[in-house]
């Protein structure tokens, strides 16, 4: 119960700053559960304020051969979860957090500083690269969105 109830007042306590600063005042009960327990705790702000949600859907690129390809994934509200990056084909897995679990040194991460946005990088692109890559959000119930990367061969 400890750990959720961390995990509870550490959201909810980020969340009065900002909703006291936005002068929101409507009462409301939110839910912190995990396996163990089920917890209600009234707040001025809504479930969907403080559950990781994607703040916007992964832009299709399309990089000329040799360039770099940059996907973005922006996730609002992280708090103590964790963004990972996906090959979304055979689901292998590229990143957690900041740190990069694949072989690969052309594949890279960073966060921006206000750290809702996550970057996957790619650099010197090859077509065997081309396909659809995946941003995970290490939820209970996980979350996932899809972008997809094209290369252009030029004649």
């Amino acid at each position: 119960m400890e750990k959720i109830f961390k995990l509870a007042r550490y959201q909810i306590m980020s969340l009065w700053e900002a909703s006291a600063q936005d002068r929101i005042h409507q009462p409301r009960v939110c839910r912190c559960q995990d396996e163990n327990y089920d917890l209600f705790i009234q707040s001025d702000v809504t479930e969907e304020d403080w559950i990781p949600h994607f703040g916007e859907p992964i832009a299709n690129v399309t990089v000329p051969l040799g360039r770099e390809a940059i996907l973005s994934c922006t996730v609002r509200n992280l708090g103590l979860f964790k963004v990972g990056w996906l090959r979304a084909e055979d689901q292998t897995v590229l990143s957690l957090d900041k740190r990069v679990v694949t072989h690969n040194s052309r594949i890279s991460v960073s966060q921006d500083s206000d750290r809702d946005t996550w970057r996957l990088h790619i650099r010197q692109i090859k077509y065997s690269d081309r396909g659809c890559y995946m941003c995970q959000i290490n939820t209970t119930k996980m979350k996932k969105q899809v972008g997809c990367l094209d290369v252009h061969v030029g004649l």
